[in-house]
């Protein structure tokens, strides 16, 4: 397994990249620039960010121990699903603000750096925000493919099967949640629609 930490240790630095690089610099821009200030949420990828630098920690101390790895996972869940519900919705409501606003976004892309082509850098931000839900989705697996490699009365066994179980289902939740949000924000946008952009922007953001 410590090959997962390496992941782990390599996602955290991506995602620290993307926040730092690209999504700070654009929410700066956006609530500064053009007579109507757009608001883009940082603070649920900042929390995973400190989630996983925990979760990093912990695995290091574990795999030079016990080897427990299951336990660490199942310990840290319910931490986990409050972050990543709240960072499922604002998934969301990120997605519907940059769709909603694109020429804008394209040129604050433009501005922040010139050097690349900005649809691509449009293409790019898209993914980057679907880095903790594809990260989630690795866990369950990795979880199922420990479970399969452990020995029958290994210690970390049971927590092992609970652990898998509870990402894979977590990961579902995920795809709810987003979905339930969507369906929130498609209800305002057309039953606000003629209001005008000031009152669009309030149901938007809340």
């Amino acid at each position: 397994m410590f090959s997962l930490l390496e992941g782990e240790q390599r996602y955290v630095t991506e995602l620290e990249d993307f926040i730092s690089k690209t999504i700070q610099p654009l929410a700066l821009a956006l609530s500064t620039l053009g007579p109507t200030h757009l608001y883009l949420d940082v603070h649920c990828l900042d929390e995973l960010v400190k989630f996983h630098r925990h979760l990093s920690h912990i695995l290091r101390d574990t795999l030079k121990t016990q080897h427990r790895v299951g336990g660490v996972f199942l310990q840290l869940a319910p931490s986990l699903k409050s972050i990543f519900e709240a960072y499922c919705y604002q998934h969301a409501k990120t997605l519907f603000l940059l769709n909603h606003n694109k020429d804008r976004i394209l040129t604050t892309l433009a501005k922040i750096d010139p050097s690349n082509d900005t649809n691509q850098s449009y293409i790019q931000l898209i993914k980057n925000l679907s880095l903790p839900l594809n990260r989630l989705e690795k866990y369950a697996n990795l979880l199922k493919e420990y479970l399969h490699n452990l020995e029958e009365f290994h210690i970390d066994r049971g927590d092992a099967q609970r652990a898998a179980e509870y990402y894979a289902e977590l990961a579902c939740l995920g795809a709810e949640w987003r979905k339930r949000k969507e369906w929130e924000l498609d209800i305002i946008h057309s039953t606000i629609h003629g209001l005008g952009s000031e009152v669009r922007r309030f149901f938007y953001l809340n």
